[in-house]
């Protein structure tokens, strides 16, 4: 499973690049980033720009091919703004109707 991060409005590229090699879907859903804002005062939250959340379920196999495509469509200028997260899946259910 992979997880990427992205500033909002950059996940279609990534998630083409993703499924390109053989990533079957993706998941996106919007959020913010929120950290300690202790050292600013104020309410103690510091809100920054509005992410999108790519959640892929991928083969073991394909996970380092998937992870590269998508390195090399963010490009080396979009890396401060990436990402990416793998997660194992020990068990996955669904219902296929």
């Amino acid at each position: 499973r992979l997880t990427l991060v992205v500033e909002r409005g950059k996940s279609d590229p990534l998630v083409k690049a993703a499924m390109t090699v053989g990533a079957p879907g993706a998941s996106v859903t919007y959020g913010r980033e929120v950290d300690s804002a202790e050292k600013e005062g104020g309410s103690g939250i510091r809100v920054s720009t509005e992410k999108e959340i790519i959640e892929m379920t991928v083969s073991p196999a394909k996970v380092d091919e998937v992870t590269r495509n998508v390195v090399e469509a963010a490009g080396v200028a979009e890396m401060d703004d990436l990402c990416i997260f793998t997660h194992s899946v020990p068990k996955a259910l669904t219902y296929l109707g």
